[in-house]
Order: structure tokens, then C-alpha cells, then sequence
């Protein structure tokens, strides 16, 4: 008599439709995922050269790093200019909180190109160990291959590093607290928010923010000085993208069961 496993059955139970969709359905997830990151690719190449052309390759690292060297120096952290009258907001403006002063200083003393290869690293590690269901890689690479995402890349926006504050948060919890970088997402902080060890993490950056009580006010200043098109509650929708990298891999993870992932 021949043995039939629980498997082996289901495969005969089963459509011939659906077993034929199951077994395409990851090599066209990895098809549609490698094209969508050849895009990207080509993308960041012309971003890289029109930031080139004008001088800004890590021309938003290269700005808080001025900032920085101007408040050690005893000067303001913001533009003299958004302190005093209101401004239309562009590229220039500095919307990170003071707390952020450390992460900068660290940079002027470690080589600038760890300021990308960090983010970069992290968060590719963490969407590796989640092992995302193959039907989302072809999302994730969509939120990489977002041109907005592509230029602060390029620029060396700060925001990679809070898309390593999620992407470490989903494993580790406290490390999400550091989305408070930028105020603007704070909601993605949140993905931490159930362990103590996040609380714990989230006294400690307010103790820290303590320490930076006057430059508070200042920040408050260039907030509301801020006008024109980009100056709304919705200016930090574009960071969504590079913030979801993570989430998506966490949300539909491979790794462990639901209940786990909560």
C-alpha cells in the first residue's frame, strides 16, 4: 500500500491553477524586484550626476556639518536669517531638532562616507533577516527606487539614518526612539513602543533633549518663520517611502510567525 503525506495530498487536493501560480509566484516576484531595482539603479546614476553637476553630493551632510562647526563656535545652529523673519522654505533650511547636534559632531571626526555606508548597511541587514514574503520584495524595491528617496540619498539627508532607527527597532525595539530625530515621522517611533526597553530608551533621549533647552526655542523659531509651498504638515510625506523599507519587511516576515511579530 502506498503512504500518501499530509504534503503530498494537499499538492493533489490542490487546483492545478494554484499550484501553478504558487510555483511561478516567486520567480516573477524576483524578476519584477530585479527590474524595478535596474530602474533604481539608472535613477541614482542621473541623480548622482545632476547633484555632481551642481556641486550638492552630500550637500545636506555637508550643510549640518557647517551648522554644527557654527554652534560649537559659539553661533546659532539655524540661519541667522530664518531666526529673525519669516523665510519661504527651501533646501537650505535646517528642520532637525537640536538633538541631533551629537549625530553631526560624530562626523567631524569620522570619515563623512560612513555617514551613508551605516544606514545603508543596517538597513539592508535588517530586511535580509526579516526574509520578507517574496510578494512584497517587488514593494520594497519600489520604496528604494522612489526619486525623493534617491536625491536625499544622494544629498546625504539625515533621514537614512532615522530609516535605521525603524529598521532597528523592529528587531531590538529601543533603537525606534531615534526616529524623534525628526519629528516630522515621529509615529514610526512607535514600532518599539511595546517593550520597556523603549520607554527606558525614550527617558534617555528626553534627558538629552534637556540639555539642548534653549536651542528648543530656536527651532520652534524657524518652524513658524517657515512659508511657502513646501511649508505644510504634509512637507515629510516624501520620507515614507525609505521609512517603510523595513516595516514591509518586518509586517510580512518569513522568519517567525505572526503572533511573534505582533
Amino acid at each position: 500500500m502506498s503512504v500518501i503525506t499530509s504534503a503530498g495530498a494537499a499538492r493533489l487536493a490542490a487546483p492545478r491553477g494554484l499550484l501553478v501560480g504558487a510555483r511561478w509566484s516567486r520567480p516573477l516576484a524576483f524578476g519584477l524586484t530585479v527590474a524595478v531595482l535596474g530602474f533604481a539603479t539608472w535613477e541614482l546614476a542621473l541623480t548622482w550626476d545632476r547633484a555632481a553637476a551642481v556641486g550638492q553630493i552630500g550637500g545636506d551632510l555637508a550643510m549640518y556639518l557647517d551648522a554644527t562647526r557654527r554652534w560649537l563656535a559659539g553661533g546659532s545652529f539655524y540661519p541667522a536669517a530664518h531666526l529673525t523673519a519669516p523665510y519661504v522654505l527651501t533646501g537650505d533650511a535646517i528642520l532637525y531638532p537640536p538633538t541631533t547636534i551629537p549625530l553631526f559632531a560624530a562626523f567631524l571626526l569620522v570619515p563623512a562616507a560612513v555617514f551613508w555606508v551605516v544606514p545603508v548597511v543596517v538597513v539592508g541587514w535588517v530586511v535580509l533577516r526579516h526574509r520578507p514574503a517574496p510578494w512584497t520584495w517587488p514593494l520594497i524595491a519600489a520604496c528604494l527606487a522612489y526619486t525623493p528617496t534617491l536625491v536625499k540619498v544622494v544629498h546625504g539627508n539625515p533621514i537614512m539614518w532615522v530609516a535605521a532607527a525603524v529598521a532597528l527597532g523592529t528587531v531590538y525595539a529601543w533603537p525606534a526612539i531615534f526616529v524623534l530625530l525628526k519629528p516630522s515621522v515621529a509615529p514610526f517611533a512607535l514600532v518599539g513602543a511595546t517593550r520597556r526597553s523603549w520607554w527606558l530608551a525614550l527617558a534617555g533621549f528626553g534627558a538629552t533633549a534637556l540639555l539642548f533647552a534653549p536651542l528648543w526655542i530656536d527651532y520652534v523659531t524657524v518652524l513658524a518663520n517657515a512659508r511657502g509651498p513646501l511649508a505644510t504638515p504634509l512637507y515629510s510625506l516624501g520620507d515614507m517611502p525609505i521609512l517603510l523599507v523595513p516595516l514591509l519587511a518586518r509586517w510580512t516576515s518569513t522568519r517567525e510567525p505572526y503572533p511573534a511579530r505582533g
